[in-house]
């Protein structure tokens, strides 16, 4: 009976710690949630700074308020603006990971050698569900480095690193968003210029196992990957030089007959519009040169910015500024048969063996390796320096109704036969050329037909 009475009370002894354990986590996460973390050794407050929402600091010369709203920080006072959120929440730090240097207790904290009647600077942040801490920063201390303080319900005196002042006294302009929108440039989808008359949209889409850029308006074509990613890296490294904070109409800005409006879309559905309007009279004080600067303003944002001249020059491309200028996209090392039919100069077939290259036609020989391979290059470079007609109604006129010389190239990743075509002359040293993957006529250099031999010694190896 002893027995059974011990082992009952032992199991209630182990359900008690049991519970007492429970407790304590639960008192644990309550307080992280409420606090945001435990503190490290000497801070006051161990708050992170996501749970804090409002921060003003106010003092002589001094009236800053900055607000969060949606995880992202604004400047409310002395202007409107998208604020920097490192320097908003360097600002932030300063209180939730605040340690003293030192305490002094029952001390009269209205003395006037601790400055805290009439304190240099008040700061109250804003946290948690309705909860603040007002912080009261006052004279230096004799050693010069640190700085006397209290904290609104606490009666203790504070010795705190000077550099707490410095921080929360910064000017409010430093706390201005230079970056003109919020763009990540690898998670853009797609972009829109518009300047003038002139519409260009270029669309990120996968093609293959690749994403390629691909121009949707005013034309239909493959976009120049490098070109196209220098313009989304200028908007999304887009910096203003200057900001107004003057209330205005559109009209004084030239925002009613902008100069350029760029929109961009990524590919979690966030849009970033920037609309850049008239010069500005003002100039960059940041450049040398005194460069010139226009007005800007961005979708969400309050103020008006000023950016430099030469980053709008580089946004007002063509559409011929973005196209890809190669005529085709092949893998030189998966091309195996070429097929030529000229009427001035060789015709011929050549096809890969496993010990290389071999003619096909006229006759079966080997061929000299480096004209072989002049000509794969060419094919695989041909690029367009012009753009003569997207649909023309007459190929005639280009000499393409009936093709001086037609390159027929099979490729091992595909059972499609490309076919270029090359026309009449233009110029000195260019052709007419079209492809069977487009209705487009080009203007190509002459490098291709130049290296197209005339005779069959030009290309058949010597026995």
């Amino acid at each position: 009976m002893a027995k059974e009475v011990g082992w009952q009370t032992m199991k209630a002894l182990i359900r008690s710690i049991a519970a007492a354990v429970v407790f304590a986590i639960l008192l644990f996460y309550v307080f992280a949630f409420e606090r945001g973390r435990v503190p490290e050794k000497d801070e006051i407050f161990g708050l992170n700074v996501e749970q804090t929402s409002r921060l003003q600091v106010t003092g002589p010369g001094m009236d800053l308020l900055i607000e969060k709203h949606d995880d992202t920080w604004y400047v409310k006072k002395p202007f409107k603006g998208l604020a920097d959120q490192d320097e908003a929440e360097t600002r932030i730090k300063a209180i939730t990971e605040l340690k003293p240097s030192g305490t002094r207790s029952d001390l009269d904290l209205d003395d006037e050698k601790f400055g805290l009647k009439e304190p240099r600077l008040t700061a109250v942040l804003n946290y948690g569900k309705g909860k603040k801490i007002k912080l009261l920063v006052g004279k230096k201390t004799p050693v010069g480095s640190e700085i006397y303080a209290r904290i609104e319900g606490r009666k203790d005196l504070y010795i705190l690193p000077a550099t707490v002042f410095s921080t929360l006294n910064l000017t409010a302009d430093k706390l201005r968003e230079k970056t003109v929108a919020k763009i990540e440039s690898d998670k853009v989808l797609s972009l829109s210029l518009t300047h003038g008359d002139t519409t260009i949209k270029v669309e990120n889409r996968a093609e293959g196992d690749k994403d390629k850029w691909f121009i949707t308006s005013p034309i239909s074509a493959r976009a120049d990957e490098f070109q196209t990613e220098q313009v989304v890296t200028k908007l999304a490294g887009l910096e203003a030089k200057d900001f107004v904070d003057e209330p205005a109409k559109d009209a004084d800005y030239g925002f009613d007959k902008p100069s350029l409006l760029a929109e961009v879309l990524d590919e979690e559905g966030n849009k970033a519009a920037i609309t850049i309007g008239a010069k500005s009279d003002k100039r960059d004080e940041s450049s040398l040169d005194g460069g010139e600067l226009f007005y800007a303003k961005v979708e969400g944002r309050d103020e008006i910015l000023l950016v430099a001249a030469e980053d709008v020059a580089e946004l007002r491309k063509q559409p011929i500024d973005l196209r890809d200028t190669f005529i085709v996209e092949l893998d030189k090392q998966n091309i195996n048969y070429v097929r030529v039919q000229s009427t001035k100069r060789l015709s011929f077939a050549i096809k890969r063996l496993p010990d290389g290259w071999h003619l096909d036609r006229p006759i079966k020989a080997v061929t000299k390796a480096g004209k072989v391979d002049d000509i794969l290059y060419d094919i695989v470079q041909l690029e367009a320096r012009e753009y003569i007609a997207d649909k023309p109604e007459d190929l005639k006129q280009y000499g393409l109704a009936i093709p001086s010389d037609i390159i027929e190239v099979h490729s091992i990743d595909t059972d499609d036969v490309l076919k270029i075509k090359i026309g009449y002359a233009y110029g000195a040293d260019a052709h007419y050329c079209q492809t069977s993957e487009s209705d487009q006529v080009y203007v190509v250099s002459d490098m291709l037909l130049l290296d197209l031999p005339k005779k069959l010694e030009d290309i058949q190896a010597s026995s």
